[in-house]
């Protein structure tokens, strides 16, 4: 969670014109907080609109707001990508006005992998990795096996799997994952495939 300060209003002057905010670009499913400077004797109303006019406030399903909107610091929920604009109003004591407003674009959520904990297997035999992509196909994913990096390109189910033929327990992790979104750096927790040795090779003895 980050914290913004936006402006400090030292002084609220009737009829201002608002003055728009750097924008912001924030993945879907985030929490950010939004806040001006408080000071005593003033009043604060925090609204976001999915549309330039002002006039549509975004609905619950697209943004959630975590903290009282009529605080001087606001944390909001971002649920749902698209771009939207923040207003903040407040009033001082002798009932003059100010408003600010911004600028936040929502993007997609970045891609992810898990890789399920594989069976143990006895060496030589095959095991597979199934991997549970989330976002949108097609995906590039890097998967790692503590020697080499190797590349998985192009995969267009959600669920994907490799097989695999190491000659000792091996952990597996995928270090890279891309979508039409972004690349996700941090996409998985390391897999260990446990590889059991075989019963030692003897001589047969006659009687």
């Amino acid at each position: 969670m980050v914290r913004l300060i936006l402006v400090a209003i030292p002084m609220l002057l009737a009829l201002a014109p608002a003055k728009a905010q750097s924008g912001l670009v924030l993945p879907q499913g985030q929490s950010y907080e939004l806040g001006v400077q408080p000071f005593a004797g003033y009043t604060y109303e925090w609204k976001v609109y999915d549309e330039t006019s002002f006039t549509n406030e975004a609905t619950p399903n697209e943004i959630e707001f975590l903290s009282p909107p009529t605080n001087p610091v606001v944390n909001i929920l971002w649920k749902q990508a698209g771009t939207y604009f923040y207003k903040i109003t407040v009033h001082n004591e002798n009932g003059c006005m100010n408003t600010k407003i911004g600028k936040v674009v929502v993007t997609e959520s970045l891609p992810t992998a898990a890789i399920s904990p594989p069976n143990p297997v006895c060496l030589g035999d095959t095991a597979q990795l199934n991997i549970t992509l989330t976002g949108q196909a097609p995906w590039n994913i890097v998967l790692y096996d503590g020697t080499n990096n190797i590349t998985y390109s192009g995969i267009m189910n959600s669920t994907f799997h490799i097989p695999v033929n190491p000659l000792a327990s091996t952990t597996y992790v995928i270090t890279e994952v891309t979508d039409a979104n972004g690349t996700n750096t941090t996409p998985s927790q390391p897999a260990n495939l446990v590889v059991k040795p075989r019963p030692v090779s003897s001589h047969i003895y006659k009687y």
